[in-house]
Parts: structure tokens; sequence; C-alpha cells
């Protein structure tokens, strides 16, 4: 199995994908990382964006308020990388 990479949901689209970045843990494909990144507020689907998005962001806070940390991960330096081949855990 060496050199095969592994699919995982979008969390956009909910599609298996295997290439597209991890942020905090959580995988967008290629497809709409490109997609995301060029619509404006002002698009039709935008709102899709910002429905989705709001689960990572929910995921920042609810980790901030167990581990009581006020800075938390949300006053943090957050970097994005590159998955090509996304844990699913």
């Amino acid at each position: 199995m060496e050199g095969q990479q592994r699919a995982t949901d979008c969390l956009i689209c909910q599609r298996e994908m295997t290439t597209g970045i991890c942020i905090l843990g959580v995988f967008i494909c290629s497809q709409c990382e490109a997609r995301l990144v060029a619509s404006k507020a002002t698009h039709s689907g935008y709102d899709k964006y910002v429905e989705r998005l709001r689960v990572l962001w929910q995921r920042i806070f609810d980790a901030d308020v167990k581990a009581g940390d006020s800075a938390g991960l949300a006053g943090k330096s957050m970097e994005a990388v590159e998955c090509l081949e996304p844990s699913t855990g």
C-alpha cells in the first residue's frame, strides 16, 4: 500500500478526497480550499462555507473552555499545512 493516499471526508463538501489541507485536525479538500479562497461574502454559497467552518471554530473554542485557557488556541498563531495523507482521528 506504499505510495497510496488515504481518503478522508472534506469538512465543506463532505466527499472522500485524498488531497487538501488539515487545519487543527479538520480536512478541507483542494477543490473546496480553492473555492473558499476565491469566494466573496456576496457570492451564492458563501453561507455554506461559513456554516461548515463554524464546526472548526467550535472545536477551537470548546478546546479552550475544556482547558480553562482564556488565551487558548484562538489567541495563538495557527498554521495550515497540506495534507497528502490525512489522519482520520
